[in-house]
């Protein structure tokens, strides 16, 4: 577990998952009884923030997108991908699946984006070769790929030069991160490299480890709060975890990190600021997404 200093401080990033069905769609798999052996759950995990690159310079994604597939007929999937990127078309990215039934896509970068405050993520599901033109949606949206019959879309993404140094205010909706969200800690050394390093949660010992090829998206739950930094209990509303209703999270606060997919939870930590390398004992704050974290056991 990362304690303080200088090799071990970790930015904190928030991931959203992407989930989009149709009650339609959802009644004809049900209703349909060969379609319950070959039924796909596909999760998608992406940042809400990310940083604009300029010049040559690429400043990708971080945390990457992730798919996920799960379910009995995820056996039945193809691998099959495309690149391609101009200065008028949107970026494609290359990946695919690992042993694990996930797909990273680490070469996604915001560039060209000119006074764009936000962009959108999208995943198509592409008919293989051969197959009814009855599986293709007729509907077709304008950024939907030619032959998909079923994409995904993300909430906006927001672009940002780079991460806040400054104080974070709860009425800050949309750079705070609230208690019950999901969210990824990683570690860099420059930040535009394939060296960036994601805690992680081993599927085969079921704790934490360092990985650059794979990330997890972690639950804070809040076990106690600094007195004099969080408001009290009545003062802020309770929604679902991780929306605008839920409170937001501050330095001081003992909190647990939750990954629900391999059933771990973490040993209380506190979550302090750091600041040019020191640990900043007394920050009362908010806290804001892409900055620098230290977790005391």
């Amino acid at each position: 577990m990362p304690r303080t200093g200088d090799n071990n401080l970790l930015s904190i990033g928030k991931p959203r998952p992407t989930e989009q069905t149709t009650p339609a769609f959802l009644r004809a798999l049900q209703d349909h009884p060969l379609c319950k052996s070959n039924q796909v759950v596909i999760t998608c995990y992406h940042a809400s923030v990310a940083q604009k690159s300029y010049g040559g310079e690429k400043r990708f994604l971080c945390p990457p997108p992730a798919v996920l597939i799960a379910n009995a007929g995820s056996g039945h999937l193809c691998n099959g991908t495309r690149s391609s990127s101009s200065a008028h078309a949107p970026l494609e990215c290359q990946t695919s699946f690992n042993e694990r039934n996930v797909a990273l896509f680490k070469s996604l970068h915001v560039t060209g984006m000119q006074k764009a405050k936000c962009f959108r993520l999208h995943l198509d599901l592409l008919a293989p070769s051969g197959a009814s033109r009855q599986l293709c949606n007729h509907d077709q949206k304008p950024w939907q790929a030619p032959g998909a019959y079923a994409s995904l879309e993300s909430d906006p993404v927001a672009i940002i030069s780079k991460p806040s140094k400054k104080t974070a205010k709860a009425r800050n909706q949309s750079s705070c991160i609230r208690e019950g969200s999901l969210i990824s800690l990683f570690n860099r050394i420059n930040s535009q490299t394939f060296r960036t390093k994601y805690l992680n949660v081993d599927h085969r010992t079921n704790r934490w480890v360092a990985q650059s090829h794979n990330w997890s998206p972690l639950e804070v739950v809040v076990v106690a709060t600094r007195e004099n930094s969080a408001p009290p209990r009545h003062a802020a509303p309770v929604n679902q975890p991780g929306s605008l209703g839920s409170r937001p999270l501050y330095y001081g606060s003992e909190i647990v990190l939750v990954e629900s997919r391999r059933n771990f939870r973490s040993p209380p930590m506190i979550i302090h600021k750091v600041e040019r390398g020191r640990l900043i004992e007394n920050a009362s704050s908010p806290v804001s997404q892409m900055q620098k974290i230290a977790l005391q056991l």
